[in-house]
């Protein structure tokens, strides 16, 4: 067993044990701050061998769709869902580029480090579809006529979110120089990888066009978002 294959095991095992059903938002949240723990602790172990080695780790890249609610492949721009893997790839240690047009999501970085990022992000996408569609219903709405306010209500809950990882991530970091150095080291890896495979990259300017309403529910809403891939049911407390 290599220790990539260690280090996934234990975190499915940790995801595994969150119940399918009755979690808690402060289960799913425990679960998650667990497994970035497990991560960031394996990281760290590579570093040091790597610096009592003298090899350098390695950096991979992994293409994939990005997926609509319903399972479905998604080849415009890749949308929310794009933004999401992104939110969720900078808090793992992962770079996540979009190939213009495509629809086609890249993540760049450590292996164990790319495959959690996919993992969380595939079942975050499907929770962030459907609370944003329960909103649009509760707020009275028809989904196929405010396209606007849904998109909007997507955009709020992935802010959310990205906060929430923020806060986990940081207050982590500066605890202990060495979580700092490696955010940096990581994060200069993956842009390196990035420069030499692809060249400069682009980033366009954002033209979502925002429905104060919909954005503030969104925000709202995000607080009720689980966290953890193996968590079945969204919970704003217990059940």
């Amino acid at each position: 067993m290599t220790d990539r294959d260690s280090i996934i095991e234990k975190v499915q095992a940790l995801l595994a044990k969150v119940p399918e059903r009755g979690a808690t938002e402060a289960e799913a949240a425990t679960a998650l701050e667990m497994a970035h723990r497990l991560l960031l602790k394996h990281n760290l172990s590579m570093a040091e061998v790597e610096m009592i080695s003298g090899e350098a780790g390695q950096v991979v890249e992994e293409r994939e769709y990005a997926v609509a609610a319903g399972g479905t492949m998604r080849r415009g721009s890749g949308g929310w869902q794009g933004i999401l893997a992104t939110v969720i790839g900078n808090h793992f240690f992962v770079r996540v580029l979009g190939v213009k047009g495509s629809g086609v999501l890249v993540f760049v970085g450590r292996p164990d480090n790319v495959a959690t990022v996919r993992e969380l992000n595939a079942w975050v996408v499907r929770q962030v579809a459907r609370l944003a569609l329960e909103a649009c219903h509760e707020e009275g709405r028809v989904a196929r006529y405010e396209k606007a306010w849904l998109e909007s209500c997507r955009i709020g809950i992935l802010a959310r979110i990205n906060q929430r990882l923020g806060d986990m991530v940081a207050a982590r970091a500066a605890e202990d120089v060495k979580i700092r150095a490696l955010v940096v080291r990581y994060g200069d890896e993956n842009a390196q990888f990035v420069k030499d495979r692809h060249g400069e990259t682009e980033t366009g300017p954002d033209r979502t066009l925002l429905h104060p309403e919909g954005y503030e529910a969104g925000l709202e809403t995000g607080d009720r978002v689980s966290l953890h891939p193996a968590s079945k049911q969204v919970q704003g407390g217990s059940q």
